[in-house]
């Protein structure tokens, strides 16, 4: 799987964004600089950033940790924009391979849904740099499930209406 961003709004903006909603980023991706590209025409997801000392390891190198970071968001951003309003996909499992060492510049994470039933979707994805090289892919198997509410609600009812929508 390669990176194509046509369709893809690289300015940060996603041009399509898909049952993840108006809400701002979370703290977690804002506190690590983690960019949205947004959903490409092909339905992969795509997120970057641009790499900085609070990224780096002690031999200045990027941590493994933020690599898998970008996979797992990019991934569940990708499995959240084809799953019905309502629904969350936390994080089942993830395989990573490390290929190559990245000190500096842009590192691009794309997510692709390989397969999504009703309570299970499994993703790929990887990680470039600036020179179209591979840093790391990654495979994850995401929950499908509706989002819990404090106490029972209209929206959980939905939810679980809207679960039964997918395969």
């Amino acid at each position: 799987m390669s990176i194509d961003t046509k369709g893809i709004d690289t300015e940060g903006i996603a041009t399509k964004r898909v049952n993840i909603g108006d809400e701002k980023e979370p703290e977690y991706t804002q506190h690590l600089k983690i960019r949205d590209i947004g959903l490409d025409n092909e339905g992969c997801y795509a997120i970057e950033v641009n790499l900085e000392a609070i990224h780096l390891s002690y031999a200045k190198l990027a941590h493994g940790g933020m690599i898998f970071t970008l996979l797992d968001a990019a991934l569940g951003r990708t499995v959240m924009s084809h799953i019905p309003q309502g629904m969350q996909c936390p994080t089942v499992e993830m395989k990573i391979n490390y290929f190559r060492p990245a000190s500096s510049g842009k590192l691009t994470a794309k997510g692709k849904i390989i397969n999504l039933s009703k309570t299970l979707c499994y993703a790929e994805g990887e990680v470039i740099n600036e020179a179209g090289k591979l840093i790391a892919r990654a495979t994850g198997t995401f929950f499908i499930k509706p989002i819990e509410n404090e106490g029972k609600s209209a929206d959980n009812k939905n939810s679980e209406k809207n679960a039964q929508q997918l395969l």
